[in-house]
């Protein structure tokens, strides 16, 4: 029979019946050339070795490989040799897929995705990616970087050439960093810009915060909410010279809430708004109160100061006023005082109906005739008076109220057209009276007279004027409007006023 020959590694096996020497003859060539296969030295001229399906290699000392390349792993699988595991430098590991490096841990235990790690600080164990890193130095701390690393210690670098952040998560406290554009390589300096402690209390420009949300910083600050939808906004903060802040953004009112209701806003245009959402200007509303209710209080610890109420009617003349007041219909009272109230008028008048067209001066004397109206007619009066000059006191002030003009006051929101309508009523009604004086002290337009004597109304042409008479018979005394006490610097003589 003759030789055969092993199917995998070429071994020949002689005949069945050769000799002794044949057999050993055989037999030296065959360790030859498994000695050729498996040399120590790596030299071999084995291709591989083949471990069937099932079969279990075991190796009890090393196995050593080739340091191999990304494209050329040297622990790769059957038919996918450009995917497995490759030595790039000492005490250091490479997995590639398609030929290409995915991943690599370095000397220190440190692991790139795509990257080689930087060189990290040796407390440092950090997963490194092109937009970032994950590191821990601690069981209690991991922090999340961008375009950074620690050399050491707490020396931060740049990966590259631009802005670096740092998310910490350490002693159960979130820290944000931030710096600005360096160098790759170079020294980061990074600022605390935001901290949210182990308490839940939230600092932005604050390391420390002391409340819920704290922000910080220098000059002035402002936190900003915003809807997308109306592009609305809110501010609140404080101004570089120490002033609180609240306020709208843009032409927006700022309301006021209690239990989920509105209760006072301030409008766009600086009115203060209570318990409604639209008034005239410079307006303090509060709608539906009673009459009687109290509306503001303004006082000290101790005292009384000022107190407000709702009035039951207004009743106040349309004229332009810097403050109306309106009346209680239950007591006819507008305003009640502890003390005096104080003007710096000199005389008290009172509104009365002209006659007729014509124009009376400050300080004119004129006349009543007999259906209680004022007349510049001599024959005509009954009685003689004088005009307010500086009123301290007016009465009778209802021929411009809404009663009396048979219109209702426009408010803000009405047409021009109707305003004017308004306007026009209430200017004819006021050429209709003028303000005379009852009491106090008045500038009359007489000149030519001392102090002492008495002014009495004289027959002008027709008309009135007043003549100054030093002992007036008993019917000019009846008829004078008030005995001369000075003479002003205009030459005018002042009187305290007499009344018929």
């Amino acid at each position: 029979m003759a030789d055969t020959t092993t199917s995998n590694i070429s071994l020949t096996k002689p005949e069945v019946g050769a000799s002794t020497d044949t057999w050993g003859g055989k037999l030296n060539t065959n360790l030859d050339t498994l000695d050729a296969i498996f040399k120590d030295d790596g030299t071999g001229t084995s291709v591989g070795l083949n471990v069937g399906s099932g079969k279990v290699l075991t190796v009890g000392g090393i196995a050593s490989f080739a340091d191999g390349s990304a494209s050329a792993p040297t622990i790769t699988n059957t038919g996918d040799t450009n995917t497995g595991i490759f030595f790039p430098a000492a005490d250091t590991v490479g997995i590639s897929t398609g030929g290409t490096e995915r991943a690599r841990v370095d000397s220190s235990g440190n692991m790139g995705l795509g990257v080689t790690p930087s060189a990290w600080g040796g407390s440092y164990k950090a997963i490194q990616m092109a937009g970032g890193s994950v590191a821990s130095y601690s069981t209690s701390a991991l922090d999340l970087y961008s375009n950074a690393y620690d050399s050491g210690a707490g020396a931060w670098k740049y990966v590259t050439s631009l802005s670096a952040t740092r998310y910490a998560q350490t002693d159960g406290k979130h820290i944000w960093f931030q710096a600005p554009s360096g160098t790759a390589g170079n020294a980061i300096t990074f600022t605390q810009a935001m901290t949210l402690d182990a308490s839940g209390r939230l600092g932005i420009g604050t390391t420390s915060p002391q409340e819920k949300l704290s922000l910080e910083g220098s000059g002035s600050q402002y936190m900003r909410v915003k809807t997308t939808t109306t592009n609305a906004d809110i501010y609140f903060g404080i101004t570089s010279s120490s002033v609180g802040y609240v306020g709208t953004g843009g032409s927006d009112p700022l309301a006021f809430y209690t239990g989920g209701t509105e209760r006072a806003r301030i409008d766009s245009s600086g009115n203060l708004l209570v318990g409604t959402t639209s008034g005239s200007s410079s307006a303090f509303v509060k709608n539906g109160a009673a009459q009687g209710t109290l509306l503001l209080t303004v006082n000290n610890t101790s005292n009384q100061g000022i107190d407000v109420y709702a009035a039951g009617n207004s009743g106040a003349n349309a004229a332009a006023a810097v403050f109306k007041v309106g009346t209680n219909t239950s007591t006819s009272r507008s305003i009640s005082a502890g003390g005096t109230i104080n003007a710096s008028g000199a005389d008290y008048a009172e509104y009365m109906t002209k006659a007729g067209d014509f124009t009376v001066a400050k300080g004119d004397v004129v006349g009543i005739n007999a259906n209680g109206k004022l007349t510049n007619v001599f024959a005509d009066a009954v009685s003689f008076v004088v005009k307010s000059t500086d009123p301290s006191y007016v009465g009778g002030d209802t021929w411009g109220n809404e009663e009396a003009l048979g219109l209702t006051k426009p408010d803000d929101d009405a047409t021009q057209e109707e305003k004017d309508e308004f306007e026009a009523a209430l200017e004819a009604a006021r050429q209709l009276v003028d303000r005379i004086a009852f009491s106090g002290q008045v500038p009359v337009n007489v000149t030519g007279a001392t102090a002492g004597q008495y002014i009495v109304p004289v027959n002008d042409n027709g008309t009135i004027k007043g003549q100054a008479v030093s002992n007036p018979t008993f019917e000019q005394y009846q008829q004078a409007v008030g005995k001369v006490i000075a003479i002003e610097q205009d030459g005018r003589a002042r009187i305290i006023v007499k009344v018929a």
